[in-house]
């Protein structure tokens, strides 16, 4: 995941997200 996913989402919820994404 990205700096800007760290930007846009508290840490966890960007890592979940990003997981989410590539799956």
């Amino acid at each position: 995941h990205t700096k800007i996913d760290d930007d846009v989402f508290p840490s966890p919820i960007g890592v979940i997200f990003s997981l989410i994404l590539l799956n």
